[in-house]
């Protein structure tokens, strides 16, 4: 089974599902769309209020229906509009399912906004669960596909030399605890991590969103993972 892990995008206390969760099922073989309808049927929680096979029959029932999770076959996405796919990926919660761990389509398609990618091969549990946690906002990413995602993402801002960035910009130091902070640490543990106080942790906290305009923890990771956050390297590291 694959691993992944939990952003916590999302909180946990006081979460209550007040309705079912309405699925968009979309895949090009008849076969495996049925045998997913059934198993998800048969969840209490979830009801599937739409099938398609291509991209244009999903995109008709999203704009009729809103589903709250599209269930997609990875290979029905491979799409050159990027602009097309992210407005879809804007409008429901999107889970694709993939043969093979193609880390360069995965990538591309968090950027565009989907919420996770899991394998063709994992046991129903498995999807049920995505399902459950991406309808609430969450990612669901195997943890080395995150782990790379955020190296490739977001170590390299360390490195970027942008002397003409305007106040909006973080500083190397702010981009360090936005780092860490995307691999689920808490304000200590970053403390911890970077060797100073987690007064002065919360300080960079207050700093970073205010210059990536939200509010919440689940919010600056999700712009990490959807944009490009600029990086001041001329300021000093405190």
């Amino acid at each position: 089974m694959i691993l992944a892990v939990r952003l916590g995008l999302i909180p946990r206390l006081g979460q209550v599902m007040d309705q079912n969760i309405q699925i968009l099922i979309v895949n090009e073989c008849r076969a495996y769309l049925e045998l997913l309808r059934s198993c998800l049927a048969s969840q209490a929680d979830m009801e599937v209020v739409g099938e398609a096979e291509d991209l244009l029959a999903a995109t008709k029932i999203i704009m009729e229906s809103e589903p709250d999770v599209m269930l997609i076959d990875e290979g029905v996405l491979r799409c050159n509009d990027e602009e097309a796919l992210a407005s879809i990926f804007s409008r429901t919660a999107t889970l694709a399912l993939a043969a093979n761990e193609d880390e360069p389509a995965v990538f591309r398609m968090i950027r565009l906004g989907a919420k996770g990618y899991v394998a063709k091969t994992a046991k129903l549990d498995e999807i049920i669960k995505a399902i459950r946690r991406v309808s609430t906002g969450e990612i669901w990413l195997p943890r080395r596909l995150l782990r790379r995602f955020l190296d490739k993402e977001i170590c390299p801002m360390l490195r970027e030399k942008s002397p003409k960035e305007g106040s909006g910009s973080l500083t190397l130091r702010e981009a360090e605890v936005l780092q860490q902070l995307c691999r689920g640490l808490t304000n200590k543990e970053i403390a911890q991590q970077l060797f100073i106080s987690e007064k002065t942790i919360k300080s960079h906290l207050r700093s970073i969103y205010k210059k990536l305009k939200v509010t919440r923890r689940f919010e600056a990771i999700r712009h990490v993972l959807t944009h490009h956050v600029k990086i001041n390297s001329d300021q000093p590291i405190n």
